[in-house]
């Protein structure tokens, strides 16, 4: 609704911002809509608000996979990723793979205003360390994506990275 060109228009009108925070919290409330805000092609950059790089996410299987890649603005190198809402677990599942071979497996879902997700990263050697990822809309129609680790099972955890995602024009 932020994005759409056909909705520019009714942007304007103040009932928008209500129709706006209406349709989030609907969504909300149907898990496998829960993670659409990240669905979009997007300008990402880091906490000195240097361009790092661009994220697209596209849905497929009718609505059920989003599929993420990632590419790296200075050494092209990219990654893609899977993720999608399981019913069966009642968690939401991210499979990621970079062209390094690492791999990334986590689990999770929407809580306190973000899409949380927790689980390993396990390089090409094999050498795996615990991770947890959240993403969060913020003011503007963009994101912020934070990604955290935990070399010691979890009780201490150091800051990887902050991003923020700005869609990009089409």
């Amino acid at each position: 609704m932020e994005s759409d060109e056909s909705l520019a228009a009714l942007r304007k009108d103040p009932r928008f911002k209500n129709l706006l925070e209406r349709a989030r919290a609907n969504r909300a409330k149907v898990p496998a809509r829960q993670f659409d805000f990240w669905v979009g092609a997007w300008d990402v950059y880091d906490a000195r608000n240097l361009r790092i790089g661009t994220t697209d996410v596209v849905l497929r299987r009718n609505g059920h996979l989003l599929h993420a890649t990632w590419t790296d603005a200075k050494s092209g190198t990219d990654s893609e990723s899977f993720t999608f809402y399981d019913p069966g677990r009642g968690r939401w599942r991210q499979m990621s793979v970079d062209d390094g071979g690492a791999v990334m497996e986590y689990l999770g879902g929407y809580y306190d205003g973000g899409m949380r997700l927790m689980g390993r990263e396990t390089v090409a050697s094999g050498t795996s360390v615990l991770s947890r990822s959240t993403y969060s809309e913020i003011e503007g129609g963009k994101l912020r994506h934070v990604l955290e680790r935990s070399a010691d099972g979890g009780v201490t955890w150091t800051l990887t990275f902050e991003r923020t995602y700005v869609r990009r024009s089409s």
